[in-house]
């Protein structure tokens, strides 16, 4: 059976678990892996080297010569004010090219230090990045003790692009591929003794300068001192304050209405804007050229929407548009094709963004939805028209926004607001959303009915507290507001029955006892960090904490039709490490060839390797199938969500996926179940 190969060993086994459980995972997560499954007796615990930036520099957070999830963690502190500028790299931090430095481009150093994505958006165009600095033994070199000018210097490109100033240094963004003169402007009181004028090309990016400058002396008054001889008492303008003018001149600009300029919303708004991907729907299969739909808004009494851009990336190709504006409430036109935006085929293989700034600079919360493409033998992806009738008008109804799926137990005495209306505004949108992530990262406070509401991951009944909140919950309701899912963990379950799905075979929860005459299907399947193992220092889990595990089976003819979906149990077994057992496949089952799926509750499926010759009445013993572990949400593919459900339930933490979120089933979350994460991104999505 297949294993983790023993590498570097355990890092994690030296530190002690003292610090918060936040900080833990932060360390976790300061040294991606990659894990490469090969031969007899491999070990969890091999850490391979962190990816480098996909162009230049750029990514390289914290100078490096890596990109990893420490830049990205950096990016995080930087962007909610724990740490100064001067801790980046700023030039190689705004990786989506759009001018600012914030968490979106954290979670695209995330998605790329996991292999999600293989480029920036920032890669597309260039930065020019550098200082000026104090020479004050004016030999033009930035000797030690010399620092960089902290007051406002004009530098320029020659096509009039001013830099903008970062902390101490300067950058040009959006820079396209080129020879650049970079100028400065001297500041008043100094000389240069550098040149002035410098050549850059870019790329690589970022390219970079550096201008020494040195004081002149005491700039104050220099052409004065000679006339400071002569007597200064009798030149004093007597006659001239004797007029009386200046009472009549302010009268008229006193009486002008001064409250009106003030832009009170602008500076007084910090709630974001929202925007939403509405159609077409989730995952559906797109044969040609195709329209997505966006409603954008802004809070009551906001400030109004300043922009709205949009994105495109393709599963082979990474961001096929970058960074784009749109007209806000309006229809994006997504080309298929070898050419086009969405160019590689299958199931969810091309992804539109969506999201809108206000005036006042808040950004909304990044709308994202995935496409199947399939053009292949449709003779060329046809043209379509905008369907006029999805423009968004300003409805006093807005039924697209969900209300909360249930209400908070009046026995918790925290009041009977909704689950996920962290806002109590009657609805459940991304603004409650990017409320959670600024509580988490300190910058505002709840109020216990807020907490409570907050907490849709929580248990049912059960009061929570501050520490309970995290991404997870912010990541649910987002997926709420976006139709993904109807409920949140912390809602009762309902007593009423659900319809379970029609099949055309028996579904048998049992493995045991299968009555003679009935079909059955004999599985083998093995885990990621779970089997025998003569070294227990390999992290192999040789005693699963629950050894008999849920099985679903999925079996498709050679039509390519499900005929059969069943649930069952199988049990590990010890002497070699693999879950094993049969599946009832019922009396009525058709003999002929299939293609079998399998997965437990937190791996992908997977079709069992080869054509299934499955004969009726008889019990067929299927190959053995190793299941890839890591699809903690069950949705078929392993990216950030199930990312950020591992680090809620890391270590001592209360959520709701903790079984599953135990990878290696060693009742504990912690490195090596991370380090199966990891391993599990090298396939990303399920048969």
């Amino acid at each position: 059976m297949e294993r983790l190969k023993s590498g570097l060993g355990f890092i994690f086994s030296s530190y002690k678990r003292t610090a918060a459980i936040l900080f833990v995972a932060a360390l976790a997560l300061a040294i991606p892996i990659t894990i490469t499954l090969v031969g007899q007796q491999q070990d969890v615990r091999q850490r391979a080297a962190s990816p480098s930036s996909p162009c230049g520099s750029l990514g390289d957070v914290n100078g490096d010569g890596k990109v990893d999830s420490v830049d990205a963690n950096l990016l995080l502190s930087y962007s909610a004010g724990k740490i100064p500028i001067s801790r980046i790299v700023a030039a190689n931090s705004d990786v989506n090219g759009d001018g600012k430095i914030n968490s979106i481009d954290a979670n695209l150093l995330l998605s790329y230090s996991a292999g999600l994505i293989s480029t920036f958006t920032g890669c597309n165009t260039n930065v020019i990045s550098g200082t000026v600095f104090i020479d004050t033994n004016g030999n033009g070199v930035q000797d030690s003790g010399e620092t960089e000018y902290t007051g406002n210097a004009t530098i320029k490109l020659q096509n009039g692009k001013t830099a903008t100033k970062f902390g101490n240094g300067f950058y040009f963004t959006e820079v396209a591929n080129g020879n650049y003169t970079v100028t400065l402007t001297l500041p008043s009181g100094y000389t240069k003794t550098t040149q002035s004028d410098v050549s850059v090309t870019v790329p690589p990016s970022p390219g970079t300068f550096k201008f020494g400058i040195k004081s002149t002396g005491t700039p104050s008054t220099p052409t004065p001192k000679p006339t400071s001889i002569l007597p200064t008492p009798t030149p004093t303008p007597k006659p001239i304050s004797i007029l009386p003018t200046p009472t009549p001149t302010p009268k008229p600009i006193s009486i002008l209405p001064t409250p009106t300029p003030t832009r009170t919303p602008i500076s007084t708004d910090r709630i974001p804007p929202t925007s939403v991907i509405t159609s077409p729907e989730l995952g559906s299969t797109q044969t040609g050229n195709f329209y997505v739909s966006v409603t954008d808004s802004d809070n009551t009494g906001g400030s109004g929407l300043a922009k709205c851009e949009y994105a495109v990336t393709d599963y082979n190709n990474g961001f096929t548009v970058g960074r784009t504006g749109r007209a806000c409430n309006s229809q994006i036109l997504i080309t298929v094709g070898p050419n086009g935006n969405c160019r590689t085929e299958g199931i969810n293989k091309c992804t539109v963004r969506a999201d809108s700034t206000d005036n006042a600079g808040n950004l909304a919360s990044l709308s994202f939805r995935s496409f199947s493409i399939a053009y292949a033998g449709t003779g060329g992806p046809p043209t379509v028209t905008p369907t006029p009738t999805r423009v968004p008008t300003s409805s006093p109804t807005p039924t697209t926004t969900p209300t909360t799926p249930c209400r908070i137990p009046a026995s918790l005495n925290v009041g009977t607001g909704g689950y996920g209306d962290v806002n109590g505004d009657g609805q459940v949108t991304s603004v409650d959303s990017n409320l959670i992530l600024q509580f988490t990262s300190g910058l505002i406070k709840f109020t216990p009915a807020q907490i409570e509401a907050a907490d849709v991951n929580g248990s049912p009944n059960v009061l929570s507290s501050a520490g309970n909140v995290n991404s997870i919950d912010s990541t649910l309701i987002l997926q709420y507001v976006a139709g993904l899912i109807s409920t949140f963990p912390a809602c009762p379950t309902p007593t009423t029955p659900t319809a379970t799905p029609v099949v055309t075979a028996t579904l048998t929860p049992t493995p045991t006892g299968i009555p003679s005459g009935t079909t059955s299907l004999s599985l083998s399947i093995t885990l990621t960090g779970i089997g025998v193992s003569q070294n227990p220092a390999s992290g192999i889990n040789n005693n699963p904490k629950r050894p008999q595990r849920n099985v679903g089976v999925t079996i498709v003819n050679s039509g390519n039709q499900q005929v059969g979906s069943f649930n069952s149990t199988i049990d590990y077994d010890a002497a070699t490490g693999k879950y094993k057992g049969n599946v009832n496949l019922g009396s009525n089952f058709v003999s002929g060839s299939y293609l079998v799926k399998v997965r437990f509750d937190n791996t992908l499926w997977k079709t069992i390797p080869g054509i299934q010759n499955i004969t009726s009445g008889q019990t067929y013993k299927a190959p053995e199938a190793t299941l890839v572990s890591g699809d903690i949400i069950q949705d078929n593919e392993i990216n950030l969500l199930d990312y950020n459900a591992l680090l809620s339930c890391f270590g001592t933490q209360a959520c709701a996926t903790k079984v599953q979120a135990d990878l290696n089933d060693d009742d504990r979350v912690e490195e090596l179940d991370l380090n199966i994460l990891y391993a599990g991104f090298a396939k990303r999505v399920g048969d």
